[in-house]
């Protein structure tokens, strides 16, 4: 699987075991993570250790046979889909609300994940309870950091295994292993929450952006006053602005 016989580099040590008969991270959300490493210019170990729980880190081994599976259905190429980028401008939460909801509903009928980026991780549960609530037999789960270190390992299986339908959560969810990602939504994307301030440094709204661009998924980006890359990316008819009420 890509590994050679022997290496050029002098004095390697030896590979003693495999911890994981199946690997953690998929080749396509490997090369993306190297993409984000290359941008953010930090090794690439920095940011797979951040797309992953402590747990893992720590070299726990752990069981992933069911990952292949997705809503009882094999996993569906995103052929029919393409980048699609648009701005909502919030004037009221209720057409917020509403706008998502649409756009969730949508992405689930045809097969495909949600990741549901907030701000605040007090949101998180508001919009589990409004979307379990909407979505009866969805299946949702938060996925921030303040999540113990046994409830993010768990979580992050729940979701690599696709049983999971909507990952609500922080910035940190951007990074959630879904195989079947058809819609994100960064809302409140001007939010500075949305930066991480320690190695490596990154802009959950910006993986987002080059996420959806990279397995061809719809991004809405919304806020009350969207930031300046935002806005002038609507400029350059790089992302739709939403002026009406109807939305798209």
């Amino acid at each position: 699987c890509g590994l050679a016989n022997e290496s050029r580099i002098k004095n390697i040590k030896p590979i003693l075991k495999l911890i994981d008969e199946i690997p953690i991270i998929s080749t396509d959300f490997l090369s993306f993570l190297k993409k984000l490493a290359n941008y953010y210019y930090c090794s690439t170990g920095e940011m797979i250790e951040t797309a992953i729980p402590k747990s893992l880190r720590e070299g726990r081994p752990i069981d992933l046979r069911v990952q292949d599976s997705c809503f009882g259905l094999k996993k569906t190429q995103n052929t029919a889909y393409k980048f699609d980028a648009y701005v909502y401008p919030v004037e009221d939460d209720i057409k917020k609300i509403e706008f998502f909801t649409k756009n969730i509903a949508e992405t689930l009928v045809n097969k495909k994940q949600v990741i549901l980026l907030l701000p605040d991780t007090s949101l998180t549960e508001i919009w589990q309870s409004r979307l379990q609530e909407r979505f009866k037999t969805a299946r949702i789960a938060i996925y921030n950091s303040r999540l113990k270190k046994s409830q993010a390992l768990s979580t992050w299986l729940e979701i690599k295994s696709g049983r999971v339908d909507i990952v609500v959560g922080s910035r940190l969810s951007i990074f959630s292993p879904l195989d079947n990602l058809g819609l994100i939504i960064v809302d409140g994307e001007d939010n500075f929450a949305y930066k991480q301030e320690t190695r490596p440094y990154y802009n959950a709204r910006d993986v987002a952006i080059m996420l959806a661009q990279n397995i061809k998924a719809r991004l809405i980006l919304s806020s009350i006053s969207p930031s300046l890359e935002t806005f002038k990316k609507t400029e350059k008819n790089e992302f739709r602005l939403i002026k009406n009420e109807n939305g798209l």
